[in-house]
């Protein structure tokens, strides 16, 4: 029986540095980036629930210009977060055009959230 240290820098061995692809895209071939993003924001909406939700957060907490790259880092770094048709969990050049719909269709952010 191995004892604890063993069994965790075992456990550590096995975890991934970096995040690395979950699944192989299933947006077609040769799609646009724009092309993709809608596809993943459509099969993934509760992404964007969360960042409006977290962007709503941060404002009420006094935060008057927040980043989007911030809002990714957290919920990239909740582990129950799960999304489907894109290799990554959340792809970074998503971030602009989340930034911009939520601008867009919530007007009490607008102008609050840079890439």
């Amino acid at each position: 029986m191995a004892d604890a240290y063993t069994t965790v820098r075992e456990a550590m061995d096995q975890l991934p540095l970096f995040d690395s692809p979950l699944d192989d895209p299933v947006y077609p071939e040769g799609a646009t980036l724009d092309e993709r993003f809608e596809f993943f924001h459509k099969v993934n909406p509760h992404v964007y629930r969360e960042l409006v939700k977290l962007a709503i957060e941060r404002r009420d907490a006094g935060v008057r210009h927040g980043r989007m790259n911030a809002l990714f880092e957290i919920l990239r770094d909740r582990h129950e977060l799960q999304t489907l048709g894109d290799p990554w969990k959340l792809n970074n050049s998503y971030r602009a055009l989340y930034a911009r719909k939520i601008m867009r269709a919530v007007p009490e952010l607008r102008g609050r959230h840079a890439v």
